[in-house]
């Protein structure tokens, strides 16, 4: 067995390397294609080797009006939802709660999530999707 090695021709700044979000910016939410208390309803599927997971293209985060105030709890909403061959979630239901106001939130913005299936597939796959809230 023989091993090479490469040689850099120029020092890289390992900061090049490193994610860096806007200023500002925090995790709005997470999605969970293998979470196993999601159980498929209707003609969707889980993802699985035959089925990938769509790509996610657009998260929107809860909106909260003007002059409204932002939750004053941390936490998460856990949400069911059915991602369809058009990319467009649906059929969300809560699976675990922050209380109504915040639950709607999260299903208002979760609505606005767009995802893009890869290849030909045209199955509706299911999955958890958190949706966090912070307190300021």
């Amino acid at each position: 067995m023989t091993f090479t090695s490469i040689k850099r021709d120029v020092k890289l700044d390992e900061d090049l390397f490193i994610f860096h979000p806007p200023a500002g910016s925090r995790e709005v939410g997470t999605v969970n294609w293998l979470e196993p208390s999601i159980q498929p309803t209707n003609m969707a599927v889980r993802v699985s080797n035959e089925v990938p997971p769509p790509d996610l293209l657009t998260v929107v985060a809860p909106d909260f009006a003007t002059g409204e105030s932002r939750p004053k709890v941390n936490g998460m909403v856990v949400l069911y939802a059915e991602i369809n061959a058009n990319g467009l979630p649906q059929n969300i239901r809560v699976i675990r709660t922050l209380g109504n106001e915040l639950d709607d939130k999260a299903v208002e913005a979760v609505k606005k999530w767009r995802f893009e299936r890869r290849g030909q597939q045209s199955a509706t796959v299911v999955t958890a999707i958190g949706v966090d809230f912070y307190a300021p």
